[in-house]
């Protein structure tokens, strides 16, 4: 496992040494930017409007802009005063049921596993933690702390997932316009729908189809990639959604029917 963060992990009176690395591939861009004219790649760079020259990345720093249109410095030395977490460590504040959590705040997902003795400490944390618990963490770094979730997993190992602070998530502004209430007759028929496409998930039949035309386009260098086929229009106007849910649970029966029976689960 490739490191991401190598620190310590508090459990009360209990420190143990953790590292972690991502859970995710980072799918970096297989693309980089070029002057069209010449082919050349091109540098990113930093311009001073005022001084008119290109500046350095040592050369920079940090400002506010004021309520004036101002602005005015901070420096590093001001931002480390402020800080009042400790630099490399996982403290846990306490636990809570998992799905008590709002999955908007996740942001990134880190597998952990203990390192230097911490084996022990990190199997008997694991061993006391109850089924649907999770612990509530904050991470600290070198010039920030984060918020985080710790989970454990069948394997006897910790994911951690890093979390936007609550204050941070907006408030969902969504209008929704003035509707008439769904006739029974059209619950009963979306909720004979939603039965009928209920399956257990399968991440085995999701693939990213476009990252692999993508890869193939670039292998040989200009060849078209295979595009999904068009969809076809339906070939009849429904009147209401009655006729629409009627054809939507035939098509889903005819797709079922195709699917190759999965085994049941135990």
């Amino acid at each position: 496992m490739r490191t991401a963060y190598k620190g310590t992990l508090k459990f009360g009176l209990l420190a143990i040494p953790i590292r972690m690395g991502t859970a995710l591939d980072g799918r970096p861009s297989m693309f980089h930017r070029m002057h069209a004219e010449c082919g050349a790649r091109v540098s990113q760079q930093y311009r001073c409007p005022q001084c008119e020259k290109t500046v350095e990345y040592a050369e920079l720093g940090r400002c506010v802009e004021l309520a004036d249109g101002s602005s005015a410095a901070v420096t590093d030395g001001e931002l480390d005063q402020l800080k009042v977490w400790e630099n490399k460590t996982i403290t846990l504040e306490y636990f809570c049921r998992e799905d008590e959590i709002d999955p908007l705040l996740f942001e990134q997902h880190y597998y952990m596993e203990p390192v230097d003795g911490g084996a022990a400490a990190h199997a008997l944390l694991i061993s006391a933690i109850g089924e649907g618990l999770a612990a509530v963490v904050t991470i600290g770094y070198r010039d920030k702390v984060v918020l985080g979730l710790l989970r454990p997993q069948p394997g006897g190992f910790f994911v951690v997932t890093t979390m936007r602070w609550p204050g941070e998530l907006r408030a969902a502004d969504v209008k929704l316009p003035p509707v008439q209430p769904p006739r029974p007759q059209e619950v009963k028929m979306a909720t004979q729908l939603v039965r009928s496409m209920t399956r257990r998930f399968d991440p085995a039949a999701h693939a990213n189809t476009y990252r692999d035309q993508l890869v193939a386009l670039v292998q040989s260098k200009g060849a078209q990639p295979t595009g999904p086929s068009a969809v076809k229009p339906p070939e009849k106007a429904y009147a209401d959604m009655m006729d629409l849910l009627q054809a939507s649970i035939a098509a889903q029966k005819a797709t079922t029917a195709k699917r190759p029976r999965a085994a049941k689960a135990s």
